[in-house]
């Protein structure tokens, strides 16, 4: 006598995938060897696991910051969820792009002449 085990419920990478430019994240990749030879990463975040979606430039951060708890950190928060979708939308356009990173108020400017 066994006990089968099942595979542990993750979702798949294809949100990961539609990133748009400038986006990048933080989920471990694993390469392995695909069946036409290429690399394919098989890593998958489990259920209940967080994986952080950020601007790859430092000094931007996300034009829409909406779908997790912390709106003001720069940081899209994507949980793993038991539907095996991540807990933001798959629909990418209305993300916007990355945007500088601003002071709330404008800085002094300097009365100082230039010759």
């Amino acid at each position: 006598d066994c006990i089968q085990l099942e595979d542990p419920l993750t979702c798949e990478n294809d949100l990961l995938g539609l990133l748009p430019t400038g986006y990048t994240h933080n989920k471990q990749i694993v390469l392995q060897k695909g069946a036409k030879g290429g690399m394919k990463d098989v890593y998958q975040v489990p259920v209940g696991a967080n994986v952080e979606i950020y601007c790859e430039d430092i000094w931007k951060k996300p034009k829409i910051d909406t779908w997790d708890k912390d709106r003001k950190d720069g940081l899209l928060t994507a949980t793993c969820l038991f539907n095996r979708k991540f807990s933001i939308p798959y629909e990418t356009g209305p993300w916007g792009s990355c945007l500088a990173k601003c002071p709330r108020t404008k800085p002094d400017t300097d009365s100082t002449e230039v010759p």
